[in-house]
């Protein structure tokens, strides 16, 4: 065994080698060449190894304490924490670790300082990848830089073409304003110089409760001057002489109506100007019966008497059945009282019974109704289709599924029908009516709940009827028009009658939908919450008697 130094101090290796191994000659050369100090460890010829006094040591001393400790535990001694003096105390060992724990807490908080030096750990170069990322990135955002100083120049031009263009036409509404001001002078001094006739009406003849000198509202109608026949009339002309002749007297009224000719426009304020109109009670009761007695059977019918005894017949169970599904005793309770939402197998019973009485009135008119009632099966089939109808490159091959064709088909309608209603539930929350017109080629909002969503959010739910709808008319038959299958515009009024309770919105909507099918939004209007009530009833009676039998 040989220790080999490169000096005196600093050892290199311990090489373990045979007496006749012939790599002792190798590392012998080695070392030779290497300058270095070789000092051999082997055992001599007493046995005894030839040791520098540093790597000595002797493995048979015997320690007194170690041997007495050895005699206890052959013993069975019972040793205690007393038996063993110094070292640290149990506070000594709580208070290091107190004192690692706030070691570890401040190491984590406190921000190492980041060296001098531009060398990472790992020896990357952080300026030499930055001057690299910069000469590589150079070219780009000069022309970046030169594209936004385009862009700034073409905005400067555009702001300066818009000024001049709003000079210019300040400077023609000034000139509009003078032209006028001189117009409206050259007719004032007209009307001075003209003549004054004096009109004289005898209303002696006339009803004092037909006269209507200070309208208080406009129905798009008219009240001209009434020209009367020349002895009802009498006209003078102030001027020195007499008319001595009928002729003579005829002229000057030529004259003066020719100068002062009547306008035949309507004298009705556009609601830009006047908002929405309101009409009294009188005039909304009128148009409320009229458009009941336009869907609901006419004449002299007590519908809160017969409304009565459904009451009285609803405590005993019963059963209803439609087309459409049956319904309980308990339904027809639950719409009476619309404590909570209508379930949709009640809503589309209520709608197939809107369809029978739309029916019934075309029949007795001998004219096909212009309205389909759509139930919400469909719907729900029908808007399923929209992710992959979205996804598809070619709209106008796309093919619909069988069983919405189907349903479709099977409604009661004709083959001129332009309006399509349907009830909409928002989210099983509330129910929305929607009319889609392909006569104005748009898709109307009844929603007595405007507050609950805003524009945007309706405007996403009824997108899938917007955009699929014109191609789905187009592949069943009807006539699409010039339209060419375009999207239709979504609209949403703000004139709908707005419900308190969102409970009422499934029964409003129906409602909406008879109004709307009868008379257009201004039927709508007669929809109010303080005749909710009544609505509701001649709805239940008359589907009470359509189905089982007169009350």
């Amino acid at each position: 065994m040989f220790v080999i130094y490169h000096n005196r101090w600093q050892k290199l290796c311990v090489i373990e080698l045979g007496p006749n191994s012939k790599t002792l000659e190798r590392c012998v050369h080695l070392c030779s060449s290497l300058q270095a100090l070789v000092e051999s460890i082997m055992l001599d010829g007493n046995g005894e190894t030839s040791l520098a006094p540093e790597y000595q040591w002797s493995d048979d001393e015997d320690d007194v304490l170690v041997s007495n400790m050895l005699n206890l535990i052959d013993e069975g001694f019972g040793f205690t924490s007393s038996c063993f003096l110094g070292g640290a105390t149990k506070q000594d060992v709580c208070r290091m670790r107190e004192v690692s724990k706030a070691e570890l807490v401040n190491r984590k908080t406190v921000k190492s300082k980041n060296g001098t030096s531009s060398q990472v750990q790992d020896g990357l170069d952080i300026d030499l990848l930055a001057s690299i990322v910069r000469e590589k990135l150079k070219d780009d955002f000069q022309l970046l830089h030169g594209s936004i100083a385009t862009i700034q120049e073409a905005a400067n031009g555009f702001t300066e073409t818009i000024l001049v263009n709003v000079n210019d036409v300040f400077g023609i509404v000034q000139d509009c304003v003078g032209q006028l001001a001189t117009i409206s002078q050259d007719l004032h001094k007209l009307g001075t110089a003209a003549p004054v006739s004096h009109v004289k009406t005898e209303n002696a003849g006339l009803d004092p409760a037909m006269l209507f000198p200070n309208p208080t509202f406009s129905l798009g109608l008219t009240q001209e001057g009434r020209l009367d026949p020349a002895n009802n009339v009498n006209a003078t002309v102030d001027s020195d002489h007499e008319v001595s002749d009928e002729p003579d007297v005829e002229d000057s009224r030529e004259e003066v109506g020719a100068r002062f000719r009547i306008s035949k426009r309507q004298k009705v304020p556009t609601k830009l100007l006047m908002g929405e109109y309101e009409c009294d009670k009188g005039f909304l009761n009128r148009a409320r019966k009229a458009v009941a007695d336009a869907i609901y059977k006419g004449g002299n019918i007590d519908y809160p008497a017969k409304f009565a005894v459904l009451l009285e017949k609803l405590k005993t169970p019963f059963e209803i059945t439609t087309e459409r599904g049956n319904i309980q005793s308990t339904d027809l309770y639950e719409v009476a009282q619309r404590a909570t939402q209508l379930p949709t197998k009640v809503v589309d019973v209520l709608v197939f019974h809107t369809t029978t009485l739309f029916r019934s009135q075309s029949y007795s008119s001998q004219q096909p109704s212009p309205a389909v009632f759509m139930d919400t099966q469909f719907v729900s089939q029908f808007t399923k289709l929209y992710t992959k109808f979205s996804k598809s490159s070619k709209k106008d091959t796309y093919k619909f599924n069988g069983d919405v064709v189907d349903l479709f088909l099977r409604l009661p309608s004709n083959a001129d029908a332009v309006r399509f209603y349907f009830p909409f539930y928002l989210d099983k929350k509330y129910w929305v009516a929607i009319c889609v017109d392909c006569s104005s080629w748009s898709v109307t909002i009844l929603d007595c709940n405007i507050s609950l969503r805003t524009d945007f959010m309706m405007n996403k739910e009824l997108r899938p009827f917007a955009m699929m709808f014109p191609y789905f008319l187009k592949q069943v038959g009807r006539k699409v028009g010039m339209r060419e299958c375009k999207a239709m515009a979504i609209e949403r009024p703000r004139s709908i009658p707005q419900q308190k309770e969102v409970t009422n919105s499934a029964v409003s909507s129906l409602l909406f939908i008879q109004a709307h099918a009868v008379g257009g939004l201004d039927a709508c209007k007669c929809i109010t919450p303080d005749v909710l009530g009544s609505y509701v009833e001649r709805l239940l009676v008359s589907l009470y008697e359509a189905s089982v039998g007169p009350l």
